[in-house]
């Protein structure tokens, strides 16, 4: 009996001896899953709902729309975490107090995830500032820069809380570093080698908090990585090889986290080699090697968002055959393309936004031939057939941005050979106005839409293709204010009324603090209640807005009239924002001497 219970215990000792060994050979596959399970980096997609608030206005409700949002991710407004509630993956709505926007300027607004993994996403700008209903810019040039100035990406580099500028340049073969001043004006600051520096983009890649720096090496087969000190400098971290050294490849780059686990990565579009590339980050600033994929010929420029809402994110690379769009696994691989052909075939440049307020992302291509195509998505990954929108001229990129207020989505292009701006106000549903055109330093290319003077309205930033400098436009800030206008009239009372002409003497100040009189609006009418005298004229401006003129007047009333006889003159002008004002004095022929 003793022999039993003991063999019964040895064999209870080698199951048990058994089953930990297959446990611990087995573990780390059995629950690798739970044990490696990474939160996203998160992901913003254009517009935040609403886009824009009116300067001392209520609290509200902001949406915010992405992908890769989790429980317990946070909406942050310039930095600070505001009260945010979870819908799902790609949608989380905070609240938004009205002391946010007491005043106008324009908030920085980012989705923080929590750990394991997790991270910031980019940077969306939230207006604050009135709805107009024209859009003025105003430019200024700044250098020096190197040679062909190509893309261009907006970012607080130094955490001064001013916007800052990086622009590649790709015969000097770096990239360039403009500090900004917070009032829309630049100062050059450091240049950083690249091979052929030509797209661009930025994103935490070692996750130590500050901004970093891919540059596409266009013909040199390569991504150059500048990691951000914080200070706005930055540290040479090498280059990644993305398969192939043909003119232009790559010619851009694209940051997501395409496999869910807490770490940036790259993709690229790689010119002349009709192809993709994708560079899954190790999380410390340096990437794993390339997976390629194929595309149109020609592969352009390439970006990243959710097109089927599956949670992953999916991409977009246009070429000279149209857009190829390529559908995420989830694990940092992608499925075949599916091409939309275009009718263009030189579409250098596009942008992913919600173009139509359905909730679906719409993808916008810009292109040689003079035009936009607008290829609104159904939702489920597939997209409709590209609608065009001419621009003024060779357009080389495109972004999307409110730049209105009015909460619709425009586009803005480059149009480098013909040295000019396109802005196409948007109509909500997906279509587009007639175009606006700005005159442009030539080469006009790269573009980027920021406030970078604080006034609540969408400024842009410009790289200049073909000359040495960097353009940035203003939007003026709004002026609603008539001009103020002073008249005093010498004599006022005509006496005695023996019907001779009397000189009248009018003077006074038209002043305008906002844009300013139009010197050329000044003038002045006559109002002859009996319609017999009314002369008109200009009026010419002196120092300080200040005028004087003179009009013959007769003296003289009907005996009937016991009220005398008036004359209404009125002095008006108009500012350079199109207000108009006016001042009216009267002139009097009284009935008799004591009225």
């Amino acid at each position: 009996m003793r022999s039993v219970r003991k063999l019964e215990s040895i064999g209870s000792e080698i199951f048990v001896a058994i089953v930990l060994t297959v446990l611990v050979l087995l573990g780390p596959l059995v629950f690798s899953s739970t044990a490696s399970a990474q939160n996203p980096v998160p992901l913003i997609n254009q517009p935040l709902v609403p886009d824009t608030a009116a300067p001392g206005g209520p609290g509200f409700t902001l949406a915010v729309n992405g992908t890769g949002f989790v429980s317990g991710s946070i909406v942050t407004w310039n930095g600070t975490a505001r009260n945010t509630q979870f819908v799902d993956q790609g949608r989380l709505a905070a609240d938004i107090p009205a002391t946010d926007i007491a005043t106008a300027g324009t908030a920085s607004i980012t989705v923080v995830n929590p750990g394991p993994g997790g991270g910031s996403s980019e940077t969306a700008f939230f207006p604050i500032g009135p709805e107009t209903s024209a859009v003025s810019l105003a430019r200024t040039d700044f250098s020096p820069t190197g040679v062909w100035n190509i893309y261009v990406v907006t970012a607080d580099f130094n955490g001064d809380g001013k916007l800052d500028l990086a622009v590649t340049e790709f015969i000097s073969g770096q990239v360039r570093i403009f500090l900004g001043n917070g009032d829309g004006t630049f100062q050059s600051f450091h240049t950083y080698p690249a091979c052929n520096a030509h797209g661009l983009a930025s994103g935490d890649f070692n996750r130590d908090g500050s901004l970093d720096l891919a540059v596409a090496d266009a013909g040199c087969g390569q991504v150059t990585v500048l990691l951000g000190n914080g200070d706005g400098t930055f540290s040479e971290n090498g280059s990644f090889n993305t398969g192939g050294s043909a003119t232009f490849a790559p010619y851009s780059v694209a940051v997501g986290d395409f496999n869910s686990d807490g770490r940036l990565d790259l993709a690229t579009a790689d010119e002349g080699l009709h192809k993709a590339s994708v560079l899954l980050g190790n999380g410390d600033g340096t990437f794993q090697s390339h997976v390629d994929y194929q595309t149109g010929n020609d592969s352009r420029q390439v970006a990243a968002g959710d097109f089927n809402g599956d949670g992953r994110l999916d991409l977009a690379i246009s070429s000279g055959q149209g857009v190829s769009i390529l559908l995420g696994n989830g694990d940092g691989t992608f499925q075949s393309q599916t091409l939309y052909p275009l009718e263009t075939h030189d579409n250098p440049y596009l942008v992913i936004a919600d173009l139509n307020g359905d909730g679906n992302l719409d993808l916008a291509v810009a292109n040689t031939a003079g035009s936009v195509s607008v290829l609104l998505g159904n939702g489920n990954g597939t997209f409709q057939t590209g609608v065009r929108y001419a621009t003024g001229g060779f357009s080389a990129t495109v972004i999307a941005a409110d730049f209105n207020g009015d909460g619709h989505l425009d586009l803005a292009t480059g149009n480098y050979y013909t040295a000019n701006l396109s802005l196409l106000l948007g109509n909500g549903d997906g279509t587009f106005r007639e175009h606006l055109d700005f005159p442009a330093a030539r080469g006009a290319r790269g573009l980027v839409a920021a406030d970078f003077n604080d006034d609540g309205r969408l400024d842009l930033a410009v790289a200049n293709q073909f000359v040495d400098s960097i353009s940035v436009f203003l939007q003026p800030l709004l002026d609603t204010t008539p001009p103020t206008i002073s008249v005093a009239v010498s004599p006022a009372s005509l006496w005695p009324p023996n019907g001779e002409l009397v000189p009248v003497t009018f003077s006074g100040t038209i002043i305008d603090t906002g844009s300013g009189v139009d010197p050329n609006s000044a003038a002045y009418a006559v109002t002859d209640e009996y319609g017999k005298i009314q002369p008109e004229g200009a009026i010419a401006l002196g120092l300080g807005g200040s005028y004087s003129f003179a009009v013959l007047l007769q003296a003289s009333r009907l005996g009937r009239d016991f009220d005398g006889r008036r004359y209404m003159v009125t002095v008006r002008a108009n500012d350079d924002a199109g207000n108009v004002g006016s001042k009216t004095a009267v002139v009097t022929v009284p009935h008799d001497q004591g009225h």
